[in-house]
């Protein structure tokens, strides 16, 4: 069987320089030496725990036909296998130096592929296997998501059915794009995986993938049988082109989309030494000389929108992998991965350039991160993130800039390319080495531009995007009033929000409170939650001084100052114990209704005690209100939610009495318009 190992997904963010034959600014060698390789870290196990035992016979299989690894706008490193009790994704935030304990997304044990949005959106996707094997044999695809990078996923959504065990998808904001293994069938969400349309490409294929340029939206469906043939999309997918046909042939394929928004590359290489490059403007195709792959599916390819390709195989029982700097005009000499090693997956990592090779061995999973390797490019400047997708209108986020080189920098230009959105900046004519600035970006509305930072012979392209969706929510403003407090007004009412530290502020200090039976600090909000008085402090986040000390008067009468938030539930719970009583389950349905249609979520989480407060009352109000946040994330509330466990403060009831108390074991929901 010829089996085609896609892209991983490292697509959906742009680095790019204004054209990929000047990369690097000088002539690349035939063969690169690959000494400059160095792995940050090796070898980290990722699959180290799974349902709180240990993970049995976890596979990345087939490795080339699914992506297993997806990088996040902010850097954030999210992988995926299987075992036999289902598929799990772990994640790091240290550019692979520790992982979290793997998460279960389905009890399905099944291939599956991860896939990221632009707003750190995670998705997985798998097909169940047919009652009949066969290479036409129907599987059903399903989707599951997460929103707070892998902690929680959503129940599955089926999308449709198709033959081949396998889907490959590319996110682009609202818009999921998938197509089944045999390529026979296009699959396309506008709601981020919501509901699904279907659509026929054509006659069913060996292998098929999918892949979405982030900068112009176009969308691209290659397949091979073995001759390679694609089909390209200027609408969002509603509409192909008619049929593109090459005249290579790869067996064993892997692909992988280039674009900075002019020039537009797709590499296809296989099991043997021919690496095709094709020119997506011109139809025209290069062939390039890599090492051949003798373990047939165990080739990998990853590239970036600045020119940089990875590619891995399999010599003997051992992985490597070569790169190129120059749109794979030319390749390194291979640097082993590791010895006696089944299979990998390879991606880039866009905010820095590190190189990941995650990896199974022995029926464990593995990830190793090599720095430097692409150091010579563009990413002398790196970026806090990648990527920007905005939630909702009124949404401020903040890009940083570091230069890693060891020499000055020039800012030329920072721009982009419409009027949706707003740009500001401090950056300053010349970056120092090891200095950076910041680019902030403001939301208006629904779009799709381009942020370009010019740095030196460098040119970063930032995809920058709000959906529909996001565009339809309440402004990310909406949860408080305009003004913002030096000082509490006085008297103010219970159940509003109020800011209290200026915009400038807002980026140096953080906000913490004395009362929290009174008063919950939220952000750079405080909001009031009782009757009594009110004492916060806003801290220097950097020194631990004490900036401003405030204190303001709560009644019960509301004065108009701030806005009203809305009280759901509360969320009942057994005594002494994290689990909720009988008709909780009708609740939480109801709360995450509401908390759908809100800007914000705000969940307090109280324990019952005829005593003092003692650790125990804390940590078991933690474990209320994290569990509430889960099953809200499980029905789908894409809000923001915070969590404050608060103990025995802020009791409903003092009595001394089994009942009484029993009010007192909760967790309290306020939602912002």
């Amino acid at each position: 069987m010829r089996l085609k190992m896609p892209l991983i997904a490292t697509i959906a963010t742009s680095l790019m320089v204004p054209t990929f034959s000047t990369l690097v600014g000088t002539s690349v060698s035939a063969e690169v030496s690959a000494a400059a390789a160095s792995k940050l870290y090796a070898d980290i196990q990722i699959d180290t725990s799974c349902d709180g035992a240990a993970c049995a016979s976890s596979t990345i299989a087939e490795s080339n036909t699914s992506r297993k690894l997806a990088v996040l706008a902010d850097g954030t490193i999210a992988a995926t296998f299987r075992t036999t009790t289902g598929v799990y994704v772990a994640t790091s935030s240290n550019r692979g130096s520790s992982f979290t304990t793997p998460v279960k997304v389905t009890s399905e044990s099944e291939e599956a592929e991860i896939a990221a949005s632009s707003a750190g959106i995670l998705y997985v996707v798998w097909g169940t296997a047919p009652a009949t094997p066969g290479p036409d044999a129907q599987s059903t695809f399903k989707i599951a998501k997460s929103t707070d990078k892998g902690l929680t996923w959503s129940s599955a959504v089926e999308i449709g059915a198709g033959a081949g065990g396998s889907m490959h998808i590319a996110v682009d904001g609202d818009y999921i794009y998938g197509v089944n293994q045999r390529g026979s069938t296009f699959y396309r969400s506008t709601d981020g995986g919501a509901t699904w349309t279907s659509s026929t490409l054509g006659d069913a294929r060996v292998f098929a993938d999918v892949h979405v340029d982030p900068l112009t939206g176009n969308v691209y469906v290659f397949t091979d049988n073995p001759t390679v043939r694609y089909f390209s999309s200027t609408d969002r997918g509603a509409t192909f082109s008619a049929e593109t046909t090459t005249s290579v042939d790869v067996y064993y394929s892997v692909g992988g989309l280039t674009s900075n928004g002019t020039d537009r590359y797709f590499y296809m290489v296989g099991s043997d030494s021919n690496l095709e490059r094709i020119n997506l403007n011109d139809n025209t195709v290069e062939t390039k000389t890599v090492e051949a792959d003798q373990g047939q599916q165990t080739r990998s390819l990853a590239a970036d929108t600045c020119g940089n390709v990875v590619t891995g195989h399999k010599t003997g029982s051992d992985l490597y992998f070569q790169y190129s700097t120059d749109s794979g005009s030319t390749f390194s000499t291979a640097e082993q991965v590791v010895a006696a090693g089944d299979r990998a997956n390879a991606s880039i990592n866009p905010n820095n350039g590190d190189v990941l090779f995650l990896y199974e061995k022995s029926n464990k999973i593995y990830l190793t991160t090599y720095s430097g390797v692409l150091a010579g490019s563009c990413y002398a400047i790196t970026l806090s993130k990648s990527a920007i997708e905005f939630s909702a209108p009124g949404e401020v986020q903040e890009i940083v800039l570091t230069n890693t080189s060891s020499a000055a920098v020039s800012l030329s230009n920072i721009t982009i390319s419409g009027t949706t959105f707003t740009v500001k900046h401090d950056c300053p004519a010349s970056l120092a080495p090891g200095a950076t600035c910041k680019v902030t970006v403001t939301g208006k509305s629904a779009g799709s531009e381009v942020l370009r930072i010019v740095a030196g012979s460098i040119t970063k392209a930032i995809p920058v995007k709000m959906g529909a969706i996001a565009a339809a929510k309440p402004p990310a403003s909406g949860g408080t009033d305009n003004k913002v407090y030096r000082r509490l007004p006085s008297p103010i009412g219970k159940h509003t929000a109020h800011t209290v530290l200026s915009t400038r502020a807002k980026r140096t200090q953080r906000l913490t409170t004395q009362s929290n039976s009174v008063c919950i600090a939220v952000r750079d909000m405080i909001v009031t939650i009782g009757t009594g008085t009110c004492r916060y402090r806003i801290v220097d986040k950097k020194t631990g001084a004490t900036v401003l000390s405030r204190s303001a008067k709560v009644t019960k009468k509301y004065t108009g100052t701030g806005t009203q938030l809305t009280s759901v539930g509360p969320v009942n719970f057994k005594i002494a114990s994290r689990r909720m009583i009988a008709g909780s389950q009708a609740t939480i349905q109801e709360i995450s209704t509401q908390a759908s249609n809100s800007s914000r979520v705000l969940l307090l989480g109280y324990a019952a005690s005829l005593t003092d407060a003692t650790a125990f009352n804390y940590r078991i109000s933690e474990y209320r209100v994290a569990d509430v946040k889960n099953l809200l994330r499980k029905n789908g509330v894409e809000s923001p939610i915070s969590m404050r466990a608060l103990g025995v403060s802020n009791p409903i009831s003092t009595k001394k009495t089994e009942r009484a108390q029993a009010q007192n074991r909760r967790v309290e929901v306020l939602l912002w318009p």
